[in-house]
């Protein structure tokens, strides 16, 4: 809802309807999410009817934005025959399926562009009975499932030091909805055990396709390698019937450091991955937004998921907490069906030199695709930023019908910053959170130049 929410702003702002811009639809919306947000309902802490409730209204909010969103896009792309929306803050090479044709797009940042290229003829991917390969990346599968190499071709390196992604089950006793009994690691965990496993491919995509059983549970997974790309997915669909266990999956790296990176809102953390004082050991279990990083000097790989924060990290472990099963105080608690993605990064450098707070949210904020019966040709790129930035916000100002922009440093470097926008305003200024003018720092300007300082938000109004 949150993502979503953020789309929706963007698209009103680049569609042009600040003259009936739904406020008190965005501001309701926002609120009933942010009540959702409680401090009883995120932990688990709440019974079973504030869920059922609450779930119902995530459906019909996320149903009534997306929709919202949708018509914005159409104005747009009224005149052009297939158009694709980035409302992230740089330029992205995509792969997208149009009428089961892959066309590979550049869309501008912040933009839009139709498409006008001819379908991709030749696909780079390949699988055999054990592997599913791009020009980066080659996977290998274990015969139980498991994953015992992802080599990088292109850095001529083994990103795994042991098996990974098994789906593990551990006893979840002595503890309830918001809190995990911290010994739980000492008694060694069941797995599900691999039923089928399919390697093949679909155009742009090699795939293999795992499914699983234990008890009265079911795991299916499709590993998925792009094109071009140096991500593998992992997109999950669970049956979880299972009571007082908790599932999952871990990636043994071959990354040799003494800390590691957790994104959280507006930057990143980093935390020991060890447990060699009280301090340490009492974070057994940490939490990150869209991705936890190990990284060397020049090599490091991140974990990143869609909905996923809860983390266990030691030495070169990253261990990622799928689902439990509690009953207290909420009643057969994470049981039924359920569907998350977590995707493996290598990549070169650390995590800003790999740019993976851009990769977290590249698997968080696909891009759009429109399709009208229209013949033009349309390309924009409404606000573009150079240097080490991400633009989080974009939305018209709560007062008036000035444009706001928020961005962030994301690593804790410093970072000089360029900001252009596809019109001339009259004035710019920096303004806190609430929208308030601090320094007027433009006129007749559509360009601004800022120098950032570590995790440091800066927001602007341009009026």
């Amino acid at each position: 809802m949150e993502l979503a929410l953020r789309e929706l702003e963007f698209a009103l702002v680049l569609s042009g309807q600040t003259d009936h811009y739904p406020k008190e639809f965005l501001d309701k919306t926002w609120k009933e999410v942010l009540l959702y947000q409680f401090h009883d309902i995120i932990p688990g802490s709440s019974i079973k009817r504030v869920y059922d409730e609450s779930l119902a209204r995530y459906e019909k909010l996320y149903e009534d934005v997306t929709q919202m969103t949708k018509s914005c896009y159409e104005k747009i792309a009224e005149n052009a025959e297939c158009t694709v929306f980035n409302s992230l803050s740089w330029n992205r090479d995509v792969i997208v399926n149009v009428d089961n044709s892959y066309y590979k797009v550049l869309v501008p940042s912040m933009g839009y562009t139709t498409i006008d290229t001819l379908p991709i003829s030749e696909f780079t991917v390949s699988s055999d009975d054990k592997s599913i390969e791009n020009d980066n990346l080659k996977v290998v599968f274990d015969t139980d499932g498991g994953i015992i190499s992802v080599y990088d071709k292109k850095e001529c390196r083994e990103t795994l030091s042991a098996k990974s992604n098994v789906y593990s089950l551990y006893e979840d006793q002595n503890s309830d909805c918001w809190d995990i009994d911290m010994n739980y690691i000492s008694k060694a965990p069941e797995a599900f055990v691999l039923t089928e496993q399919k390697m093949y491919t679909d155009g742009p995509f090699a795939i293999c396709l795992q499914s699983y059983k234990y008890n009265k549970s079911a795991v299916s997974v499709k590993i998925i390698l792009e094109q071009d790309s140096k991500r593998v997915d992992f997109d999950v669909k669970v049956d979880w019937n299972e009571n007082l266990k908790m599932l999952r999956t871990a990636f043994a790296t071959d990354i040799v450091t003494n800390s590691a990176s957790f994104e959280i809102q507006y930057g990143k953390t980093d935390r020991a991955n060890n447990d060699n004082t009280t301090w340490q050991n009492a974070q057994f279990e940490v939490c990150a937004h869209k991705w936890v990083d190990l990284s060397e000097q020049n090599y490091g790989v991140a974990l990143l998921n869609n909905c996923k924060y809860g983390y266990r990290v030691i030495d070169n472990v990253i261990d990622i907490n799928l689902l439990r099963s509690q009953n207290y105080p909420g009643e057969n608690a994470d049981r039924g069906e359920q569907a998350f993605v977590y995707s493996l990064y290598p990549h070169s450098g650390n995590e800003s030199e790999g740019n993976v707070s851009r990769q977290g949210y590249e698997l968080n904020v696909p891009v759009n695709i429109v399709q009208k019966s229209g013949t033009g040709y349309i390309k924009n790129a409404m606000i573009q930023i150079s240097g080490e930035a991400l633009i989080e916000s974009v939305k018209k100002a709560e007062d008036s019908d000035a444009l706001i922009v928020r961005f962030y440093e994301p690593y804790g470097r410093r970072a000089n910053i360029t900001l252009a926008l596809d019109k001339e305003y009259s004035e710019a200024y920096t303004c806190d959170l609430m929208e308030n003018n601090i320094d007027k720092i433009g006129k007749n300007c559509n360009e601004i130049k800022l120098n950032l300082k570590p995790f440091e938000i800066i927001t602007l109004k341009f009026v």
